[in-house]
C-alpha cells in the first residue's frame, strides 16, 4: 500500500456521482464518507458498483475530508471490480 494511505473494508450504503462521492458501512460498523478526486475510481461506480456491495478503499485524510486519489483505490470484492 502507499505510503499515507489507509485501508478500509465494508458496504457501500450511497454514492452521488454529481457530488463524487461514496458512503460505505465499514466492517467496524462505522458509517464514513469519501471524495472521489479520480475519474476511473468515479467511474467504477457508475458502471460495476452498487449499493450494498463490498468495497476495500485506499483513502488519505485531506482537510479533514476521506479522499480517494486513484482509481486503484477503490475496489469492489466481486470479480471484474
Amino acid at each position: 500500500m502507499a505510503a499515507g494511505k489507509t485501508l478500509v473494508k465494508g458496504r457501500i450504503v450511497e454514492y452521488d456521482l454529481d457530488a463524487q462521492t461514496v458512503t460505505i458501512k465499514a466492517d467496524d460498523g462505522k458509517q464514513m464518507t469519501f471524495v472521489i478526486e479520480d475519474d476511473v475510481a468515479l467511474f467504477k461506480l457508475d458502471d460495476r458498483l452498487y449499493e450494498a456491495d463490498e468495497v476495500k478503499i485506499k483513502y488519505v485524510v485531506e482537510d479533514g475530508k476521506n479522499v480517494i486519489k486513484e482509481g486503484g483505490d477503490l475496489k469492489g470484492t466481486k470479480p471484474g471490480c
